[in-house]
């Protein structure tokens, strides 16, 4: 690997089957009904609900040590469990972690001790047993990885965030999930201008816009690790005036960005309770990348890690029609074949340009009803009323944002290499790959020049948000997607939560698991960087 991550955190309490509200280290004397008596009666090795993390060790003769004593642990309570309520109790407590690591482990002595754990348990108690489950409901993902460095990768990022299925689906692609991580954990986990644990209150806040429980507790859990305050977890009225100020800003950029200028800056950057703008950028990254992440869980169907949801999910299969597909496959190949794979300008006047893309996103469903959000989450969003809505090309309030008068590399980057170089670096490096990230393959055709469909997706999303490129044909998204794939990825970029099973069925074209993937993470990017560009825009405009 070229970078280091760093040494890991506090152990992540979210991998364990016990609920911790207090950010604590739970042990078997939490558990209903087992007290501290009984335990010391029985003379039973202690084994902590959140072992699974304890595992992850860099080191190998600390992790075969570690791995050793959980082993030991567990077969004492498979033995004694036949006789005695109390370990069979336990024993069914860590069954979905042991089936887990037996799966998923990205560290192979972990992997084998707990595959051979597994099938004496199994041998001797047939009514144990266990199916693997996906970590998508969408997405079919091997439990085995591709190559050694695929391997190495994850093994690094697990020894920081835990076993996530967030992370484990983003390995269908590693090399951007390598350039993903590298900006991640400088923006979660390295020094800089705001604290952690706003840090992870701030993602909270962000990917609530978007109804996503399944990151709303993992950052619940990182805050709580973080020694955040366990009472702004019950609402943001419990929260600092500074962070309250804060809200506005996120409902906006997370739905209407087009709508932000520098009277929204100014207000979050003068009084008492100001944010500088240094912080203000780096809470700015926050808020896009957590939303944007909040659309690939949904886009991807992402689950909770098994030993955390023990409810069974069902894989959904592509039921759509294969002759229907086919065509539709054989159409955009003769579109690719016909087209060039580098952008080329064409000669059409500006007001034609701006035609083509209203055009673009014109066709797309309104499908904007909210639905009420949860109350868990609700404490999250409070009274910000903003919800996703169409860029109106034709409105009086706002104008298209001309790429070309402030793009990412002249003045984005720019701006962040002023405040947050490091992230300015990473963050261009980024995007510059996944535009260039390409496999040259479409489905079960090897040698093909996808650069339309990637660029198609892109600006198709930049359409979406009302960021015009003038140098690029916007007719390409008409012939390169299906309407299906666009009413898709509009969901997955405007109104994550409102993705289901059947828009992922009926996207008319046949791809790979991994093409899905591609094209979801093409398009949260896409998503992001046109939102960084307004949030830049708009503080620029404060500056000057």
């Amino acid at each position: 690997m070229s970078f280091e991550y760093g040494s890991p955190p506090t152990p992540w309490w979210a991998n364990s089957e016990t609920n911790n509200p207090n950010g604590q280290a739970p042990s078997f004397l939490d558990q209903e009904d087992i007290s501290e008596n009984i335990i010391c009666q029985r003379d039973s090795p202690e084994l902590s609900p959140n072992f699974i993390q304890s595992l992850l060790a860099s080191d190998g003769l600390e992790r075969r040590n570690r791995l050793a004593q959980a082993i030991s642990a567990l077969e004492f309570y498979f033995e004694k469990s036949s006789e005695d309520p109390i370990f069979e109790k336990l024993l069914r407590s860590h069954f979905l972690t042991i089936s887990r690591l037996s799966k998923e482990c990205p560290f192979p002595d972990i992997k084998e001790a707990f595959q051979n754990l597994l099938k004496k348990i199994t041998h001797d108690r047939p009514n144990l047993s266990f199916s693997h489950i996906n970590p998508s409901r969408f997405l079919n993902i091997p439990s085995d990885f591709e190559n050694e460095k695929s391997a190495r990768l994850f093994q690094e990022i697990c020894l920081r965030t835990g076993m996530t299925n967030l992370i484990r689906v983003m390995s269908l692609h590693p090399s951007y999930l390598d350039r993903f991580y590298r900006t991640f954990h400088l923006l979660m986990y390295e020094d800089g201008k705001i604290p952690l644990h706003w840090r992870n209150y701030i993602a909270i806040l962000s990917v609530s816009q978007f109804r996503c429980d399944y990151l709303v507790q993992q950052q619940e859990q990182e805050f709580l690790i973080n020694k955040g305050y366990p009472k702004w977890l019950q609402g943001i009225e419990h929260t600092p005036q500074k962070i309250l100020n804060l809200l506005p800003f996120i409902n906006l950029i997370s739905h209407r960005p087009w709508l932000l200028n520098k009277a929204h800056i100014a207000t979050l950057v003068k009084g008492a309770d100001a944010w500088s703008i240094g912080e203000l950028m780096h809470a700015m990254l926050i808020i896009v990348t957590f939303t944007s992440l909040a659309g690939f869980v949904h886009g991807c169907g992402i689950i909770p890690e098994i030993n955390l949801s023990p409810s069974p999910v069902t894989t959904i299969h592509d039921e759509d029609d294969s002759t229907s597909k086919r065509v539709e496959n054989e159409n955009i190949m003769e579109v690719l074949k016909s087209l060039p794979e580098q952008i080329q300008e064409t000669e059409r006047g500006f007001e034609e340009k701006v035609q083509d893309f209203e055009r673009a996103a014109n066709e797309e469903s309104r499908d904007y009803e909210e639905a009420a959000p949860s109350t868990d989450l609700q404490r999250y969003i409070g009274s910000s009323s903003l919800t996703s809505q169409e860029f109106d090309v034709h409105s009086l309030k706002y104008s298209i944002f001309r790429f070309q008068d402030y793009d990412w590399k002249e003045d984005g980057y720019s701006l962040f290499n002023l405040f947050f170089p490091d992230a300015a670096s990473y963050l261009d490096t980024e995007f510059n790959h996944i535009q260039e990230m390409t496999y040259k393959r479409f489905y079960s055709i090897s040698g093909v020049n996808t650069g339309p469909l990637r660029n198609a997706v892109w600006f198709y999303v930049h359409r979406l948000k009302g960021v015009f490129h003038d140098d690029y044909p916007y007719e390409q998204i008409g012939m390169c997607l299906t309407r299906e794939l666009k009413h898709y990825i509009h969901k997955v970029v405007k109104i994550p939560y409102k993705v289901t099973a059947q828009h992922f069925q009926q996207l008319r074209v046949d791809l790979t698991d991994e093409e899905k993937c591609h094209i979801v993470l093409i398009a949260v990017e896409a998503s992001k960087q046109a939102d960084l560009l307004y949030g830049c825009r708009a503080v620029m405009q404060h500056m000057t």
